[in-house]
């Protein structure tokens, strides 16, 4: 887990968080939290599901009266068909740069430092996306055995589909602010 807080040309600070949300399968998330509005609570799906509060474990890190975290953005990036083979339980984001002209972040897929490096505006639009040499080698070795379905540069033409935004009710295809939030 990384955090870091930016304060953006106008003056206001927003803390930048990223980790693995369990709730959503292990996928990465980054979470874009407004500082003049800081509550506890739940990120996307809001809620706990039953078979998971019967683990005490758990339990003492479920929040007692969860309220929706006060958000910008809220941003999931979802396993692909190689952490599928590789059998991997969570994604590792990193940040590795955030300013008023976007964010730059990489995404380690397997069970070594093989990763896809994404930037982003600071509409947080994809400006691009490119996979690390082992990350490459990885894919087009599952896809020549079958196990992946398609080849690498298909996939890369289409990996807006494993960013989503959640919009505070539902996930979304487009880079939108969280409704909760005054933007």
């Amino acid at each position: 887990y990384q955090s870091k807080v930016l304060q953006d040309k106008d003056g206001k600070k927003y803390i930048y968080l990223t980790g693995t949300n369990n709730l959503l399968n292990g996928d990465a998330c980054i979470a874009v939290i407004d500082c003049d509005d800081l509550k506890s609570g739940l990120a996307p799906p809001f809620s706990i599901a039953p078979d998971l509060l019967e683990m005490p474990k758990l339990q003492k890190y479920v929040p007692v009266e969860p309220q929706k975290a006060h958000q910008k953005y809220y941003i999931r990036i979802r396993k692909n068909a190689l952490s599928r083979v590789t059998n991997r339980l969570y994604l590792y984001l990193n940040f590795k740069k955030i300013g008023d002209e976007g964010l730059d972040f990489s995404v380690r897929f397997t069970r070594s430092y093989d990763q896809l490096h994404f930037s982003l505006d600071s509409k947080m639009r994809l400006r691009s996306v490119f996979p690390e040499v082992g990350f490459e080698k990885k894919w087009n070795e599952y896809y020549r055995k079958g196990e992946i379905p398609v080849p690498l540069e298909i996939y890369l033409k289409r990996i807006t589909e494993d960013i989503q935004f959640w919009d505070g009710e539902k996930w979304q295809m487009d880079p939108v602010p969280c409704v909760n939030h005054p933007d």
